[in-house]
C-alpha cells in the first residue's frame, strides 16, 4: 500500500497534501517511516480485502484497481467475492428480501 501511494504522490507533485500525510503518518509509525525510506513504487493491482459484517461476519473480497487512461486522476475499484470464500452467498443473502428485512433497524 505504501508503495502504490508513492505511485500516486509521484502523479501529484505539487500537491502538498501527499506530503502532510508521509509527514504525519512516519511521526506515528516508524514501520510506515521504514517503508517509505525504502522508495519502492507499485502499480495498483489485485489486493485482498476483508470485511467484518454485523450480520452475516466476514467478507472476503479480491480488490482490483483499474486506472482511467483519458483521466489519471479516476480509478476504478472493483470487489469480487474472494475465490474458495462463501463470500458470494453471503452477498446473495444480504441482497434477498430476507437479507434486506434483517439488515432493517426500527426508526428513532
Amino acid at each position: 500500500m505504501v508503495a502504490q501511494f508513492r505511485l500516486a504522490a509521484s502523479e501529484r507533485p505539487g500537491d502538498t497534501g501527499y506530503q502532510a500525510i508521509v509527514d504525519e503518518l512516519a511521526e506515528v509509525s516508524p514501520e510506515f517511516a521504514e517503508i517509505w525510506a525504502r522508495g519502492d513504487v507499485k502499480a495498483g493491482g489485485m489486493l485482498h480485502k476483508e470485511i467484518d459484517h454485523p450480520s452475516v461476519g466476514r467478507l472476503c473480497f479480491e480488490s482490483t484497481q483499474l486506472r482511467v487512461p483519458e483521466r489519471p486522476d479516476l480509478t476504478i475499484v472493483l470487489h469480487n467475492p474472494g475465490k474458495g470464500t462463501d463470500t458470494a452467498a453471503k452477498l446473495e443473502w444480504l441482497a434477498s428480501p430476507e437479507g434486506r428485512r434483517e439488515m432493517m433497524r426500527p426508526a428513532g
